[in-house]
Order: structure tokens, then sequence, then C-alpha cells
């Protein structure tokens, strides 16, 4: 679903620091403006080192939701 509203709105895609994500914005005619936040590997790899830093020793990844890129974001967080 995010990649199919990617394709089609094209949206400019920040980073947040704070929250350790990714977001955009869109806006609806009807509704007004919509916030977009969505992870990747990357930045759920440096929600995992933020977490390790505050003294989070264990995180969970559900497999339904990064599948094969949980393999990814683990051997990533633990690089840095």
């Amino acid at each position: 679903e995010l990649q199919a509203l990617c394709s089609a709105c094209r949206p400019n895609v920040f980073f947040s620091s704070a929250l350790c994500t990714q977001y955009f914005t869109l806006h609806h005619p009807d509704t007004g403006w919509q916030l977009i936040l969505f992870d990747d590997v990357s930045s759920a790899s440096q929600r995992i080192q933020r977490a390790a830093c505050w003294g989070v020793p264990t995180c969970f990844l559900l497999y339904a939701e990064w599948g094969k890129d949980a393999g990814d974001i683990a051997r990533a967080a633990q690089k840095k």
C-alpha cells in the first residue's frame, strides 16, 4: 500500500531523527493534510540502536511485517 501511494504521489520523503522514522505529508482537497510515518531498514535499525543506548537490551520485529528484512535490520543495528 505504501509503495502504491509513493508511486502515485511521488512525495518528498524526510527523516525525523527525533522519531527515528521516515515521513511525508499528503494534501487531500476534501480532508486536508495527512502525515504518513513509515519505517525502512535504515530507520528501524536506527531506532534499535537508540533503544540500545537507552539500555533496552532486546527488541522484537514482527516477521509478518518485516519478512526477509528483519535480518538486515538486526545486522545493521549491530554494526553501529
